[in-house]
């Protein structure tokens, strides 16, 4: 009953409240909020910088990475809006989806804005005019701004949060199990990052355990990495769809996901 109430926390921090993983700031108050319910279960935390570019992105490790055998990983980041499904394989058509949708968005923001500055042109002239432009300008630039960068996508709890959830479930299970190390990286939506440099961080003969979108209520199936190290675990479709990613999570589901997790760790 304590751990199912536990898990019900979970489910309202990180699937409510901390929806949304997208900005520096909305990412820094994840890494804070995940260390202080880590922190509640085993103290051998440790939180990486991975630099790319100009950006700077987060790890979080569990246990030694460096020297376990098997690693349970998953993204903590979230996606923005985009057209299409979401693809298991096709990483390059997530991202054509994305850029498409963010496109899209960004010239209908500019028609829209083109459409309201001349209809203010008419309506009002002088001072006036001067004053109603100038607060548009700054309404309509700070909101095209966030529109070009991509639009937080507000329907998480599929896509990640129940995967993140659920390595913060087996923590207790493998806290005295060297092998076994745990790694929240940050990326996934994006660049995989954090994934790219976790693989550089263990063995060459360690497995890698990749959780993506495990709350979806669909049967978990186990797809090989390009490298022999990965694999991923995922729903048994090749693509979910909206209706699946806007799904809420709930505990009964998360556990029957959990020992399926468990089963195919023990199996391979």
């Amino acid at each position: 009953m304590e751990k199912n109430r536990q898990m019900n926390d979970w489910i309202v921090r990180y699937g409510f409240l901390l929806r949304k993983r997208n900005t520096d700031k909305q990412k820094d108050k994840f890494i804070q909020t995940f260390l202080a319910d880590v922190l509640n279960i085993r103290d051998d935390i440790n939180v990486i910088e991975v630099k790319e570019k100009k950006r700077k992105y987060h790890n979080i490790y569990i246990g030694d990475v460096s020297k376990a055998d098997k690693i349970i990983t998953t993204y903590f980041d979230t996606p923005i809006v985009s057209f299409g499904d979401y693809s298991f394989t096709d990483t390059e058509k997530n991202k054509r989806n994305t850029l498409n949708r963010m496109a899209f968005e960004s010239v209908v923001s500019l028609c829209m804005g083109l459409g309201i500055f001349f209809f203010l042109m008419r309506v009002f002239t002088g001072t006036l005019l001067t004053t109603v432009l100038t607060v548009f300008a700054l309404v309509f630039f700070y909101v095209f701004n966030g529109i070009v960068k991509g639009r937080a996508c507000s329907n998480t709890q599929v896509r990640n949060t129940s995967s993140v959830i659920e390595v913060l479930s087996l923590l207790e299970k493998y806290k005295n199990n060297k092998k076994v190390a745990f790694a929240i990286v940050d990326g996934g939506c994006t660049n995989e990052i954090g994934l790219l440099a976790l693989k550089n961080s263990v063995k060459s003969q360690s497995k890698i355990y990749e959780l993506d979108s495990v709350g979806a209520n669909v049967a978990l199936t186990v797809t090989v990495g390009s490298d022999s190290k990965s694999l991923k675990i995922h729903p048994d479709l090749d693509s979910l769809g909206n209706a699946i990613l806007s799904e809420k999570i709930d505990i009964e589901l998360l556990i029957r996901q959990r020992h399926k997790i468990e089963t195919i760790m023990e199996e391979r």
